[in-house]
């Protein structure tokens, strides 16, 4: 099951990078735009909290841990949409700002002590070599 949940991000972490790029071609404000994108987390959110009837539970330490998430990846977002209003192409900005998967990987390894096997290195390896070839 956990691979199907990675597949519904993959398809709508794709879907929502395309809404971005339609989105400022149509000219919208970066910022405006990510005002409603993050009304729309919340608002999702709090829906499925509500569905699956379980209270609101976050210790002030896990508290600030989801605003430093929030702010990195406010951060994220913003730059790549900016990147795309002042004129660069989402087939080069997509891939590039989805190589941030291998600091997120490096990290699981240092901090969770994932292990690191040849497999795995090999496959970062593949995958961070073809985002970069499609990239250009």
């Amino acid at each position: 099951i956990p691979i199907i949940y990675a597949l519904i991000a993959l398809v709508f972490g794709g879907l929502m990078m395309f809404v971005w790029q339609l989105g400022i071609s149509k000219g919208a404000n970066v910022m405006s735009f990510m005002i409603a994108d993050g009304a729309a987390f919340t608002l999702f959110g709090i829906v499925v909290l509500f569905i699956q009837k379980q209270p609101w539970s976050l210790s002030p330490r896990l508290m600030g841990l989801g605003f430093i998430a929030g702010i990195a990846a406010a951060i994220s977002w913003y730059s790549a949409m900016h990147a795309l209003k002042l004129g660069a192409e989402g087939s080069i900005v997509f891939p590039i700002s989805s190589l941030g998967v291998l600091i997120a990987v490096m990290l699981a390894f240092l901090v969770f002590r994932e292990p690191v096997t040849l497999t795995k290195l090999v496959g970062l390896g593949l995958g961070a070599s073809s985002i970069i070839v499609l990239s250009r």
